[in-house]
């Protein structure tokens, strides 16, 4: 896995939104979770136009969401985020 810059723009919105989301995470209103997705697949086009696997991808997204204390109660959250961020990857033009 490279180096992944955590200084890039859109990291720094999704971390941002990940913290707003917080411990509430399971709560998230469909206005919220749109606003993550965004986020999520804005980060994703970044980094593949960088060179980076969609491994790596994942993993710094979900690390993201766990420093930011998104845990265990939005265990649909982080899978769903998985999932943003494999078709973004694949299938986004």
């Amino acid at each position: 896995m490279q180096n992944i810059p955590s200084s890039e723009p859109a990291l720094d919105v999704l971390r941002e939104t990940f913290v707003s989301l917080g411990d509430h995470a399971y709560l998230a209103s469909d206005d919220e979770l749109s606003r993550v997705r965004a986020h999520v697949c804005a980060v994703v086009r970044d980094l593949k136009a960088a060179g980076e696997l969609p491994e790596a991808i994942i993993i710094t997204i979900r690390r993201m969401a766990l420093e930011a204390g998104i845990g265990a109660s939005a265990d649909r959250l982080l899978g769903s985020v998985v999932t943003w961020c494999l078709h973004e990857y694949f299938h986004a033009s």
